[in-house]
């Protein structure tokens, strides 16, 4: 993933991305993983990692905005399958993420997103009349 949404916090490692792998672990999963281009339907075995940042806006650019306080939850699949990209999510929430469980409930919303996203693709090709 580009560096395009990775943000400088308040961490003594400056960026999030950097921050959050270098969090300890807070577990593992399997998740379902729906077919998608030409990768097939799957479980991937993920791990856990979170942490808690402020993110600090460029103050030059928006001087009125203030820092925002949230977690940012890695998803990673350290052995995805021979020939299949690794799962790799990562996951801003104002959810503290602390446990398997509030782990769980993030990516619970964060998959209904493809759900949504389906039924945006069909409500564009629908015919109405």
């Amino acid at each position: 993933m580009g560096c395009i949404h990775n943000r400088t916090t308040d961490d003594p490692l400056k960026w999030a991305y950097d921050a959050v792998r270098a969090a300890p672990l807070r577990g593992a999963l399997s998740i379902d993983v729906p077919r998608q281009h030409k990768q097939p339907k799957r479980k991937a075995q993920v791990e856990l990692r979170s942490c808690q940042l402020t993110l600090k806006p460029n103050t030059s650019e928006h001087p009125d905005r203030q820092p925002v306080e949230l977690t940012l939850l890695e998803v990673w699949e350290p052995h995805p399958p021979n020939g299949l990209e690794p799962l790799h999510w990562r996951l801003w929430s104002t959810e503290a993420v602390n446990r398997v469980e509030q782990a769980r409930a993030v990516i619970a919303f964060y998959k209904l997103r493809w759900n949504i996203e389906d039924f945006g693709r069909v409500s564009k090709t629908a015919v109405i009349g």
